[in-house]
This record gives structure tokens, C-alpha cells and sequence, in this order.
């Protein structure tokens, strides 16, 4: 029995998470928020017995896509009363979406 953490953009949780389903994987949502970009993210959770765990990945590499899109370039200035965040009116392109995902082993599993 596997832990699967899968780690997908927000908007593209419910196309994945009803891929997952449809397949018969039962899946916990969790909103996140990553750290880098400071986007909204969404924490899938599945508890998947090791059998299935290629076509759980398999299911994620076929709906998690990534995509690159243009995002605005932030300054840092130090101010007397602190450090503030501007935006310089300039973009950049970064590469967004996919899936973030670890598989852990898990001793037991219990649903009530």
C-alpha cells in the first residue's frame, strides 16, 4: 500500500481529481498555496494498493499538463518602515502547472 501526494495547479485539481475517481481511486483534496510563485495549489491525496500505482501515475501524467505563461517581474525595495514588493511592468515567461508527486509506503490504511 502506497501514499500517493500529488501536488497540482488549483485549476487544474477537478479535471485530475475526476480522472483519478473515474479510474475507482478514491482522492482527499487539500488546498495549498505554492511558494514561489505564490499560486494556488491543491494537495491530492490517495491511498492507492501497489498494484495500482502505475495506473494512478500513468492517469496523472495524461491530465496534470504544463503550460507557460507570462508573469509579471517583482522588484524588492527597502523602505524606512520596511521591505515592500513592486512590480517593474515587465514579464517574464515561467512554466506552470504538471504534477508534483511522491510516493511514500504506507504501513496501514483504515477507513471507517
Amino acid at each position: 500500500m502506497k501514499l500517493v501526494m500529488v501536488i497540482v495547479q488549483a485549476e487544474d485539481a477537478a479535471g485530475i481529481s475526476d480522472a483519478l475517481v473515474e479510474a475507482g481511486l478514491r482522492v482527499t483534496r487539500i488546498s495549498t498555496e505554492g511558494g514561489w510563485l505564490r499560486q494556488k495549489n491543491v494537495t491530492l491525496l490517495l491511498g492507492v494498493e501497489d498494484a495500482y500505482i502505475p495506473r494512478a501515475l500513468s492517469i496523472l501524467k495524461r491530465t496534470a499538463q504544463r503550460r507557460k505563461v507570462l508573469m509579471p517581474v517583482p522588484i524588492h525595495l527597502s523602505m524606512p518602515l520596511g521591505q515592500t514588493t513592486m512590480t517593474t511592468g515587465q514579464e517574464t515567461e515561467v512554466e506552470i502547472g504538471g504534477a508534483t508527486v511522491f510516493v511514500l509506503n504506507m504501513e496501514r490504511l483504515e477507513q471507517y
